[in-house]
């Protein structure tokens, strides 16, 4: 497993293909990648990315990388209401400006 999570990192895989990959290992009942994807996806949560992470996570059943984003967001709370707050204001500036 720690090899597959090293070649990820070093060929630089995007969360977006990683997601695909966890899927795909899901439908071929393939844990270790599965595994090795919920590591990697869990060191790159952030207070931009943790509630769609989980809400994604929970939505596929993947336990481990669903209760890495909620501690995140649990723990960091104070970041994600700041980055949430900053988020709706700013599509509430594009809404208006596109009028």
């Amino acid at each position: 497993m720690l090899i597959s999570i090293n070649l990820f990192n070093i060929l630089g895989v995007s969360q977006r293909n990683l997601r695909k990959i966890m899927l795909s290992a899901k439908a071929f009942k393939i844990t270790p990648i599965i595994e090795g994807c919920e590591i990697i996806l869990g060191k790159k949560i952030d207070s931009e990315n943790c509630i769609s992470t989980w809400k994604w996570a929970q939505s596929e059943y993947f336990e481990n990388l669903r209760n890495t984003a909620f501690e995140y967001a649990r723990q960091n709370y104070e970041k994600v209401f700041y980055f949430l707050i900053h988020l709706k204001f700013f599509v509430f500036i594009v809404l208006i400006l596109r009028q």
